[in-house]
């Protein structure tokens, strides 16, 4: 049974390591009370309880949260569960595997006291987000600044000053979008796209493709600056579907 779990949540979440898939299962076990017992009985109810609530349309990414505080469910939302609880902490995090410069959305709000108590979003261990006081839903919009197996939090810590308000974080409809960057770039490449003027490239699928399609004379551009050293190749894949006098 405890493989079956563990191969459920592998197929939803591929990227996991078995380290992620150990903390999962044991995060939502249910404790019974046995001596010896373990982390308690196993819990596939509640393995993916948060990914419905948070990931937003299109989204798949998987979420665990443990530790003393775990973030609860309800009404349409996550939230932290640490409330009144100096100097503590209640976090919910994923693992994505992400492109260079991909693009992450998310609704957020607070109810707590201000510059004490405070969310805030880390993208492996780097802050990129931080908020607090009394907020209503909120939308975060940023690029994560780093690719391959990249390990996501949002967390809510309190000091020792006290609370107010509800004193909670509440977190939904996270979603992760390509972006022109995360799309053109090959395993392992960094490079920082941008297209910009009155017919910029978008995003095709696993691709990008210019914007000016069935417009004469007109030109859309995508560039990108490189620092490379003299002699080093650089290698890309293309293909243009166009007329004569049409070129790339």
């Amino acid at each position: 049974h405890v493989a079956a779990a563990c191969a459920m949540l592998l197929s939803f979440s591929p990227e996991l390591d078995p380290d992620d898939v150990v903390t999962t299962i044991k995060g939502a076990a249910v404790d019974v009370g046995l001596t010896g017992g373990g982390a308690g009985l196993l819990n596939v109810t509640d393995l993916l309880k948060y990914d419905s609530t948070l990931n937003g349309e299109g989204s798949i990414i998987h979420f665990a949260s443990g530790g003393d505080y775990p973030w609860a469910v309800g009404d349409g939302s996550a939230f932290s569960t640490n409330g009144g609880v100096n100097s503590s902490v209640s976090t919910v995090m994923s693992r994505a595997f992400l492109g260079a410069y991909q693009e992450i959305s998310f609704e957020y709000k607070v109810s707590s006291e201000q510059d004490h108590d405070v969310l805030s979003f880390k993208a492996n261990g780097q802050v990129l987000m931080t908020a607090s006081g009394e907020t209503g839903w909120q939308t975060f919009t940023g690029v994560i600044p780093a690719n391959g197996s990249v390990q996501l939090e949002w967390e809510y810590s309190k000091d020792a000053s006290g609370s107010a308000g509800q004193d909670k974080a509440f977190l939904r409809n996270v979603r992760i979008a390509e972006t022109l960057s995360s799309v053109i770039n090959a395993d392992g490449s960094n490079i920082l796209f941008e297209s910009a003027g009155q017919y910029p490239w978008i995003v095709d699928g696993d691709a990008a493709k210019s914007g000016n399609a069935r417009v004469n004379n007109s030109v859309s551009e995508l560039t990108a600056t490189v620092e490379m050293a003299a002699g080093r190749s650089f290698a890309f894949r293309y293909r243009t579907e166009c007329g004569s006098g049409d070129k790339l």
